[in-house]
């Protein structure tokens, strides 16, 4: 019985140890996420407003927009020129 009782106790630690890196690990990734995302956009905004002032060049003021077509799936759903 005593032998049961200390293999719970070790299967509980290695539980909270897992746990404990799991988190660490989502947390990691969730920065590395928010990151991307803001570089990103970061980047798309540079290329959105030089794309705006090419296109008034060489057509003479006409307009060009991209837009993101989903926001909260920047990776999944592309981009639209318009």
């Amino acid at each position: 019985m005593v032998v049961k009782v200390e293999q719970l106790f070790q299967r509980i630690k290695e539980l909270e140890e897992a746990t404990q890196k799991r988190d660490l690990f989502r947390e990691k990734y969730c920065k590395l996420d928010r990151q991307r995302s803001t570089e990103f956009m970061e980047g798309f905004a540079l290329i959105s407003s030089r794309l705006k002032e090419m296109f008034r060049m060489i057509s003479m003021g006409g307009d060009a927009e991209l837009e993101v077509v989903d926001i909260l799936d920047l990776f999944g759903c592309g981009i639209q020129f318009s």
